[in-house]
């Protein structure tokens, strides 16, 4: 396993016409995740770009790379990666690895060619029906319960949705329900993880697993009236004084208030490279920034890293730049595991989830403060949320 865990030598391959790796088509692919099998499926064409699909969400891969007899198959917002070999029975077989964590995470990693047909899970109906609001609890009865909502909708046999934390929603889900099992998943690259459940008595019990947590329990009763509490009363305002020194991606330095933002709108951005739901935010802060930042609204980004060294932070923030295509700058808080943050932001009670977003207004005052982001896979919510917050900043620019 260990020989699979660097790609310091990862060689770029030179060559104008692509060799065939991989059979053009569908594929199954599945993560060996603590004993259970995270599924997903990936399409590779004739020029041997890939696409992974993680639910409703397609996720372009980089080119395929080569590290001696091994295929890599990267990730292009973040620095994981599958490293694998291709059997004679066209089986793929290796590793997902994520190069911030180390030999701790090597989850196996299996792949075997379906087809040139889209893969679909099944047809007709399920018989039971999981639309709609699951008022859910992880961790339940111990100190460290926290709430949830479950949001699924039902397409033929195939369950979408996704869980509403109050960091955020975990992102995009599928799955189905068969022989009383319930089970959804998700792979995007920075994260894994399986939600598996029985169903009794209409309430699904069941555990939660994923690199971070472990195996975790949690319950779901069906519930539409059920809601979050705000998210306003986890971070808020100590006090309305800001003073940062940050770096810009050069080494410059750029502190706030800064004369070059005077009697603008502005939101600040707290974010790491490594949070998909700040992806989800940048995505949407991306739009609103093309479309106000004439009349007045500027947006600057402050990430804390992983790496503890500055020029790994700033290759990490480049490449999310790019990928993103984000038209507002991103600053270099740090290190995500130093107190730099709470320093930085000492104005707010604590950071309690990535990302988070100070709007502040021309007279330099903070008026809000949005923890977490609940990005396009809460469907409706986000539609909702998005035009609620874009409203408010209009409001700001005319003031």
């Amino acid at each position: 396993m260990n020989a699979l865990a660097s790609c310091s030598s990862e060689e770029v391959l030179e060559n104008a016409e692509k060799p065939t790796i991989l059979e053009n088509g569908y594929w199954q692919g599945n993560l060996v995740m603590q004993g259970y099998d995270v599924p997903f499926i990936f399409h590779v064409d004739e020029q041997q770009n890939l696409i992974i699909f993680n639910s409703d969400e397609k996720i372009k891969m980089q080119e395929l790379n080569f590290e001696g007899d091994s295929t890599l198959l990267s990730f292009q917002d973040y620095p994981t990666y599958i490293k694998f070999k291709k059997n004679e029975e066209n089986e793929l077989n290796g590793y997902y690895i994520h190069p911030d964590i180390g030999s701790d995470l090597q989850y196996p990693f299996h792949g075997k060619y379906i087809g040139k047909e889209e893969v679909r899970q099944g047809s007709g109906e399920l018989d039971y029906d999981f639309s709609g609001n699951w008022e859910t609890y992880f961790r339940p009865n111990t100190d460290r319960q926290y709430p949830s909502v479950g949001q699924f909708r039902q397409e033929g046999k195939v369950i979408k949705g996704t869980f509403l934390k109050p960091s955020g929603d975990a992102r995009f889900l599928e799955g189905t329900f068969e022989n009383n099992v319930f089970k959804l998943s998700s792979f995007d690259g920075s994260y894994a993880a399986l939600y598996l459940a029985e169903l009794k008595n209409d309430t699904l019990f069941g555990k939660y697993i994923s690199r971070n947590t472990g195996e975790i329990e949690w319950f779901s009763v069906k519930n539409d009236e059920f809601e979050l509490e705000d998210s306003d009363k986890r971070t808020f305002l100590v006090h309305n004084e800001i003073q940062l020194n940050l770096k810009t991606l050069q080494g410059e330095s750029f502190t706030y208030p800064n004369p070059s933002l005077e009697g603008k709108t502005v939101i600040i951005q707290i974010l790491g490279t490594w949070c998909p739901n700040c992806l989800d935010e940048g995505d949407y802060f991306k739009e609103l920034y093309e479309k106000y930042q004439s009349q007045g609204l500027e947006i600057i980004g402050v990430a804390y890293e992983r790496p503890t060294e500055f020029e790994d932070q700033v290759a990490r923030v480049e490449r999310m730049v790019k990928s993103r295509e984000l038209p507002y700058p991103i600053l270099i808080g740090g290190d995500l595991k130093s107190n730099k943050i709470a320093e930085d932001f000492s104005m707010l009670n604590k950071i309690s989830a990535f990302p988070t977003a100070l709007f502040i207004n021309k007279k330099g005052e903070i008026v809000r403060v949005e923890t977490g982001f609940s990005g396009p896979g809460t469907g409706e919510l986000y539609e909702k949320h998005t035009k609620e917050i874009t409203r408010f900043v209009e409001e700001l620019l005319e003031l």
